[in-house]
């Protein structure tokens, strides 16, 4: 019995225009595809951008917490407010514990904003309880400033908890006793002063902070950089327009 011969049909060929049809098919998808990556890629740097400027504000948002905890420490404010002291206000007007704030209070004193964004909160308040530790006359802001070694470590490797530790060693081999803050009440007073009278001649909220150096006290003084060429200080102390 003779097999028989499997026949096969060939496919037609593809016409012209319809090889044109699938190539501009593929041309589309392909075009498509670079557009959604591409939108993609644009919510993705999005979101970082917005990550990026919210995490910076996070970063500031405790020394301008701190600079309002210098106001309400002054007796003028917090009595205005029915409160008889600084601790009172904190407990019953802010969500802040009282050590919390003591803490946040004492950063504008020791240390400038630039130094203490960098800090951050935590690390920023250690050093500031290292200082106060230390018999020698070592000021948080030159620490900060020149990355100083801690321990055989610099301070930009440290974190806020060995900072302490630091601190805790510093206190159990000091013999000095540290001085309680002389000319600290002197320093606020005449910082409310001056930002009263650059406030009334500016016309605006502005904060001047009493700040603890090794020659005494000093003030900082915050203002935005349009009032720079309004606003001046004569010899005096009293401010001009």
């Amino acid at each position: 019995m003779k097999k028989q011969k499997k026949v096969t049909t060939k496919k037609p060929a593809a016409t012209p225009k319809k090889k044109a049809a699938s190539k501009q098919d593929l041309s589309l998808i392909a075009r498509t595809a670079r557009a959604a990556v591409q939108r993609n890629k644009q919510k993705g740097d999005d979101a970082l951008a917005l990550i990026g400027r919210k995490v910076e504000q996070i970063a500031e948002a405790f020394y301008d917490i701190a600079l309002a905890l210098q106001v309400l420490q002054r007796k003028e404010i917090y009595s205005a407010l029915g409160a008889s002291s600084f601790a009172e206000v904190v407990e019953s007007r802010t969500s802040l514990s009282r050590s919390t704030a003591f803490e946040l209070v004492r950063i504008p004193e020791h240390l400038s904003r630039e130094m203490a964004v960098k800090l951050g909160s935590e690390r920023a308040r250690s050093v500031i309880q290292l200082v106060d530790a230390t018999s020698a006359d070592d000021q948080a802001e030159t620490l900060a400033r020149t990355d100083a070694s801690i321990d055989g470590k610099p301070l930009s490797q440290h974190t806020a908890r060995s900072i302490e530790g630091a601190a805790r060693d510093a206190r159990a081999r000091s013999t000095k006793k540290r001085s309680s803050r002389p000319g600290e009440d002197e320093a606020r007073a005449a910082a409310a002063r001056i930002e009263a009278k650059l406030e009334k001649a500016s016309k605006k909220e502005l904060t001047v902070v009493p700040t603890r150096r090794a020659d005494g006290w000093w003030v900082r003084l915050e203002l935005p950089a349009e009032l720079l060429d309004r606003v001046t200080i004569t010899k005096a102390g009293a401010p001009t327009r």
